[in-house]
């Protein structure tokens, strides 16, 4: 086997060993009524979460997984949709309905500066502290449903992850060696 071959080969068992899963964008969220902290709805030891949506596993969902949060009781049905940049949160009120509050907390920094209401049929408020998005709604008397959408900066430039460095480093160290084997080449000059 050539020293290039083997080269080569150390490299891609090298990527093989140090290559981890690309970056994944996780929100999680809560679902509290009534007021801020107690009981997490979203999370699915607590039952009342339909299948389908993202969080029937875990209260942690990657975007992109559908619907990712839902719960439903007998008098409601309340789900949070992460789209893009947007966050559309809906609430299908089948009675009356107590407040209650969402919570969204992402794993990237940033992600929800600039956040705005692009709609809001609650009436209700937003607040982001650090990586956190908190949304409220007031309470509802009659059956309806009712949808806010909010919008915000969402994933910034992506940094490179250690393994992408590693693997770009092996890739011209590689080229560098394969240079340097080359034979050298006989110029012939005639007088």
């Amino acid at each position: 086997m050539t020293t290039f071959k083997k080269l080569l080969a150390g490299t891609a068992f090298a990527a093989s060993i140090i290559a981890s899963p690309a970056f994944a964008q996780n929100i999680t969220g809560t679902l509290n009524f009534g007021a801020l902290g107690g009981t997490n709805y979203f999370d699915p030891t607590n039952g009342g979460v339909p299948a389908g949506y993202g969080n029937t596993g875990s209260a942690t969902v990657a975007i992109g997984s559908g619907v990712e949060f839902g719960y439903q009781d007998g008098a409601n049905l309340d789900t949070a949709n992460f789209t893009g940049t947007s966050l559309t949160i809906t609430d299908q009120t089948f009675s009356s309905a107590s407040p209650f509050f969402m919570t969204f907390t992402s794993n990237v920094a940033g992600f929800f500066n600039n956040a705005a209401f692009s709609s809001n049929g609650f009436g209700g408020s937003f607040s982001v502290s650090g990586n956190t998005l908190t949304f409220s709604a007031p309470t509802v008397g009659t059956p309806q449903t009712r949808t806010s959408v909010i919008t915000f900066a969402g994933a910034t430039g992506a940094v490179p992850e250690p393994a992408t460095w590693a693997m770009m480093v092996l890739g011209f160290g590689a080229v560098g060696a394969s240079l340097r084997r080359r034979a050298p080449q006989v110029r012939v000059r005639y007088a």
